[in-house]
């Protein structure tokens, strides 16, 4: 029982200027990681819900929404313009969710918005900020993997 008191009552050991730097180290290393894995899940949750958003706008422009097609109609290149976005926003969803192709998904959606940017803006005069908003995310999703992330 002697022994316990004795390891008690001495003073603990001096940490060295080393010591304190591989504390520092291994505290650091273990906050990157943790901050990377919060990075990657919050990608991978922008580029699912980017991804979903492109796949209901071109199901909507398949479909026929009559709002949809009065627009089409407006900027004139005809219906057929309709179906080749929709292709292009599936195509763009796709690879934007396979993990080689995101940064090419990402910009020919990022694509898509500058068109529907430019059309809202010289053509149909509407609202700009929904073709804005996507369009700088979809860039910071291509940013991001314009090489591949380490695991």
């Amino acid at each position: 029982m002697s022994s316990i008191f004795l390891a008690a009552a001495t003073p603990p050991r001096q940490c060295s200027a080393v010591d304190t730097t591989r504390v520092k180290i291994m505290r650091s290393a273990t906050q990157s990681r943790q901050g990377s894995r919060t990075r990657k899940r919050l990608l991978l949750t922008l580029k699912i819900m980017l991804a979903l958003m492109a796949l209901v706008t071109a199901t909507l422009q398949v479909i026929g929404l009559p709002m949809v097609v009065a627009e089409f109609d407006l900027v004139a290149f005809g219906q057929w313009f309709r179906y080749v976005t929709a292709l292009i926003l599936v195509a763009g969803a796709f690879l934007m969710l396979r993990s080689a192709t995101t940064a090419l998904g990402a910009l020919l959606l990022c694509t898509v918005c500058v068109g529907a940017f430019a059309a809202h803006r010289l053509i149909l005069h509407g609202d700009l900020i929904h073709t804005i908003i996507p369009a700088v995310l979809l860039g910071i999703i291509a940013w991001t993997h314009r090489h591949p992330l380490p695991d």
